[in-house]
């Protein structure tokens, strides 16, 4: 009886032990995925700014431009967007 109630409290021991380690590995966790959401939402709001910032010099551009230049622009302009999105893309 008395190895039989000391393998189950060595087990309950155990069971705490790993039970502490999995909420500090949760803990960590969920810090780092507050930080990444905050450095998402940090690029996000840079990316729109950055566009904003393109959009209103393209159209001082396009206002000094002949005409058919403009679509010119626009297509290398998408043609960035797809690259730079391309090379930001996180590794899998």
């Amino acid at each position: 009886m008395k190895s039989e109630y000391r393998c189950h409290v060595e087990a309950i021991i155990c069971s705490e032990q790993k039970l502490r380690e999995a909420k500090a590995i949760q803990r960590e966790a969920q810090e780092k995925l507050t930080q990444a959401d905050g450095f998402v939402t940090y690029q996000e709001a840079s990316l729109r700014e950055a566009e904003q910032r393109l959009a209103e010099i393209e159209s001082k551009i396009l206002a000094q431009e002949p005409p058919g230049l403009g679509d010119e622009i626009k297509e290398i302009n998408a043609s960035l967007k797809i690259i730079c999105r391309e090379v930001m893309r996180p590794e899998v």
